[in-house]
């Protein structure tokens, strides 16, 4: 679902056209409207959407859609992510390791106040009549479409948890959250309000952040362990 692109990007699709059920490049309403769009000529159960700039990692789908046919009663299921930059080469080393997250347990509460923390869209992935079911974004959103989507899914159940690396996530200058941070933060505090956060108050909502981000950091020493040992294991520093 390309936005009328003069990048290259038309032709690279053209290239893999054959193994392509349906692709157009021209004007759209914006990107939560062509991916709606994308997802209602799809087939399948579980739907995901992977941008131009991020990755899906070997293995990927396979491990979703094993999970997904375990767990009948999960509708939304994140895994980890390894950051990447423009080159495709690890955002950073620590420890002589990839940056990365392995996601966390996500429900509406911990959403709605830690905004998304501990896991990225990538890789991310739901079941199909969960989304129309809930009407599926709201395509007047150019920003945290994927964010209230997530928000009214999570309203249905607490989200599942692959505790393994699915996606590279891109970061770089350009983006559109770094290119129009004004929009984005209007967006996410108006669908923050949408969704009650501001019933919560201030301080409370300070002191239940903090309790979520000593949490992740404690989990993350679990996981540098794992990774020590051998039990879970990064992808390479270079994902290009």
């Amino acid at each position: 679902m390309d936005g009328g692109s003069s990048d290259g990007s038309v032709e690279i699709i053209r290239k893999y056209s054959d193994r392509i059920d349906f692709w157009r490049s021209g004007d759209d309403r914006g990107q939560a409207d062509a991916i709606y769009q994308g997802f209602e000529r799809s087939s399948g159960d579980i739907l995901g959407w992977l941008n131009s700039d991020d990755l899906l990692l070997p293995g990927c789908l396979e491990k979703v859609g094993s999970y997904f046919a375990k767990h009948p009663e999960i509708d939304c299921v994140v895994g980890g992510s390894i950051l990447i930059d423009e080159s495709g080469t690890s955002l950073g080393i620590v420890d002589g390791k990839p940056a990365f997250n392995l996601g966390t347990v996500q429900n509406f509460r911990k959403l709605l106040l830690w905004e998304c923390g501990g896991f990225y869209q990538p890789a991310s992935f739901w079941r199909r009549n969960a989304f129309f079911d809930e009407g599926g974004f709201d395509r007047e959103l150019s920003f945290c479409f994927d964010y209230d989507m997530y928000l009214r899914l999570a309203r249905r159940g607490p989200f599942g948890l692959i505790e393994d690396f699915l996606a590279s996530f891109r970061v770089h200058s350009t983006s559109k959250t770094n290119t129009m941070s004004d929009v984005w933060r209007t967006e996410r505090d108006a669908v923050l309000k949408q969704h009650g956060r501001n019933k919560v108050p201030a301080l409370a909502r300070y002191i239940i952040r903090r309790c979520y981000v000593l949490a992740d950091s404690i989990r993350k020493k679990r996981l540098k362990s794992g990774l020590k040992s051998g039990r879970i294991v990064l992808p390479g520093a270079s994902l290009n």
